[in-house]
């Protein structure tokens, strides 16, 4: 047998009726009394201290704010290849914000969206070097194979989403959040 004893108030465990602490003894407060709890364990005086909630947290305790300061790239000259592959690029990871705002990360989503444009153009410089890569962030317009995938992926995921939740096989409410996520991305002409 074993010598477990469960926390007050635990799986059925008594309340205790005096402080823990030892040497203290003191009374504490019983049911219906100010201050009860049945997992009580500690007079007010050797109570441990309370941890921070976080909408209660001093604004120093929350973390870190991180401004994220990128310089915009130079603009390529309108019209040639480098600006299309800069377009692609932007095209392509423009879905990686809308990722982090599905999951409600607004930190995440904002430092990837102020990044974009030059991560977008430094992808663009790459292409410059490696065919493959251009063939991928060419835009749609020409040979944008990637972008012509996500597009017929963007078309059929809502059919997709559609007949998972009328089935059942889906939780009605990612079916909501990812239907509504799916039709504010704009479809391209």
């Amino acid at each position: 047998m074993s010598d477990y004893t469960p926390e007050p108030g635990v799986a059925g465990a008594p309340s205790v009726s005096t402080c823990q602490k030892d040497g203290c003894g003191l009374a504490l407060p019983v049911k219906g009394e100010q201050g009860f709890h049945p997992m009580r364990k500690y007079c007010d005086d050797h109570q441990p201290k309370a941890k921070y909630k976080e909408d209660r947290m001093p604004p120093s305790a929350k973390g870190p704010t991180i401004n994220v300061n990128i310089p915009k790239p130079n603009a390529p000259k309108k019209g040639t290849e480098l600006e299309k592959l800069e377009e692609g690029a932007q095209r392509l990871l423009g879905f990686l914000p809308l990722t982090f705002a599905l999951a409600n990360d607004e930190v995440c989503m904002t430092a990837v969206q102020q990044a974009l444009p030059q991560i977008a153009h430094q992808l663009a410089l790459v292409a410059e070097y490696h065919p493959g890569l251009a063939k991928i962030l060419a835009p749609v317009e020409s040979t944008g194979e990637a972008m012509a995938w996500m597009g017929l992926v963007m078309a059929i995921t809502p059919v997709i989403l559609a007949i998972l939740s009328h089935h059942n096989l889906l939780p009605k409410k990612i079916g909501e959040t990812l239907g509504a996520a799916f039709s504010m991305v704009p479809q391209a002409a």
